[in-house]
């Protein structure tokens, strides 16, 4: 099921096709005024691991970058 800009939230989480879990933690303006998305992701295999940091604190995708990534929404 594909999610829209709209659909992605701070606190969400949301599974990719590869079953990796991302759970937004900032949406934020760059720059250039485009929306960044910062996540901690984890395996989906793994419920009960900890997240992780998933991408440099300097350089979060973007929205339609993180848009693209993910399946649905999991929580």
């Amino acid at each position: 099921m594909a999610i829209t800009a709209a659909d992605v939230v701070l606190g969400g989480e949301y599974r990719t096709k590869t079953n990796q879990l991302r759970k937004v933690t900032d949406i934020a303006h760059d720059d250039r005024g485009r929306k960044r998305v910062h996540y901690v992701c984890k395996s989906g295999n793994q419920p009960t691991a900890q997240y992780h940091p998933c991408h440099t604190k300097s350089n979060p995708p973007l929205m339609d970058t993180f848009v693209k990534a993910v399946e649905e929404r999991v929580r």
